[in-house]
This record gives structure tokens, sequence and C-alpha cells, in this order.
């Protein structure tokens, strides 16, 4: 399963790979399927898959920032900590890569099945109409998330895809999973909406607008 190269050593081969990612997309799919949706209220078969597919992406998201934050501190004491953070690779690596790749994977599945619910908290006018322009001109607010969602899941699945196939990138991968952190206050919003009835924080304008700061720290510097 492992194999010699020049740049890095020992890694995993190709087919181990191509299992690795085969088996974290099983596994996030069968935490779907295990996780209630934390909820007192009665809710509908598509709200409660909505909200077991939130609070599974809370807990890859929450992960896989402290994984990339642990990268990258490693890196930090380097001789060379720019080339550690943009060029590192390895078995360490290519694990939660196939990590990964099952996580998003497996959204794709959960974002098809509640893509009505996906528009959580935004209408066609958010933003002065400006949020989701020029998509809102056509398509309601779930459909513009829909498409959105399935775009970034598919380019991300590829680019993890060839950081694993090329050996490439693996050092900006990993970046790409400290950059998870902000989604945890997204995700926290979200879960807020699909409640029933909202969580206090989320009806009082002040808890909600801190909220809206702490993700936007968080977003403009990851």
């Amino acid at each position: 399963m492992l194999e010699e190269t020049e740049d890095f050593g020992l890694v995993f081969g190709a087919w181990a790979s191509v299992l690795g990612c085969l088996l974290w997309t099983g596994c996030w799919a069968v935490s779907h399927r295990l996780l209630p949706p934390f909820s007192s209220a009665e809710l509908d078969v598509a709200t409660r898959f909505y909200r077991r597919k939130l609070h599974r992406m809370l807990i890859y998201c929450s992960l896989a920032s402290m994984v990339g934050a642990s990268f990258f501190l490693q890196c930090l004491p380097k001789n060379q900590p720019t080339q550690c953070m943009l060029m590192s690779f390895g078995p360490a690596q290519q694990f939660f890569f196939w990590m990964a790749v099952g996580h998003w994977s497996c959204a794709l599945w959960e974002d098809w099945r509640s893509r009505d619910l996906l528009g959580q908290g935004l209408t066609v006018d958010s933003g002065g109409g400006l949020a989701l322009f020029p998509l809102n001109l056509c398509c309601s607010s779930a459909q513009v998330m829909y498409l959105t969602y399935t775009v970034h899941h598919v380019i991300t699945i590829f680019a993890y895809i060839y950081a694993l196939a090329s050996h490439q990138m693996g050092g900006v991968m990993i970046q790409g999973l400290l950059f998870e952190l902000p989604v945890v206050w997204m995700l926290r919003r979200e879960l807020g909406h699909s409640q029933k009835p909202k969580p206090p924080w989320l009806q009082k304008s002040h808890t909600t607008h801190v909220h809206l700061w702490l993700q936007e720290i968080f977003g403009f510097f990851f």
C-alpha cells in the first residue's frame, strides 16, 4: 500500500487512495444516518434530514479546521515555513484528504436531498437584491444556493483528488482544511433558522449581529 517517492518518501499508492476515499465517503454517509436532528420540536422528514446534514458538516468542519491548524503550526518552526505550508505532503496529509473527498462527496448527495431547504434565512431580496444577483432574477434562493454549493463541492473534490494523484499542492490543500473554520459559524446560523422555535440568540438583533460579526472576522482571516 505504501510506495517510495523521490520527494516525499513513503506515501500511499493510488489504489490505497481510492479505497481511502470510498471508505471515508461510507463513514460520512453512515454518520449522517446515525445522527439525530437535535430538536425538541416535531419536524417533517425533509427538515430532519437537513438538520442531520448540518450536524454532520459541523463535525467535519470542526475536525478539518483543527487538523489544518495543527499542520499549519507544525510548519512555523521549520527553516522554510512558507515552502512547508505550500508543498508538504505525506501519508498524514493523504489520510485527511481522503476524509475531505468523502465529506464533499457525501455533501453532494445531502444537498440534492435537501435542495428545497438550502436558502435558510435568505430571500431573492436579501442585501437589497444584490446578495444573490444575478441568479435571483431567474431562480429562488434555494436554487441559487444549491447551484453554488454543487459547483463548490465538485471543484473542491477535484482539487483534493488532484493533490492525491499528483502529490502536489499538499500544503495548499491543508490550508483548505483550515478554511473550514468560518463555515462553523455559517452552520450555526443555518441550524438556528431550521430550528423550531428559533433559538433565543437568533430572535434578538444584537446577538444576531454579534454572530454575523464573528463570522465575518473568521471569514476575513481564513
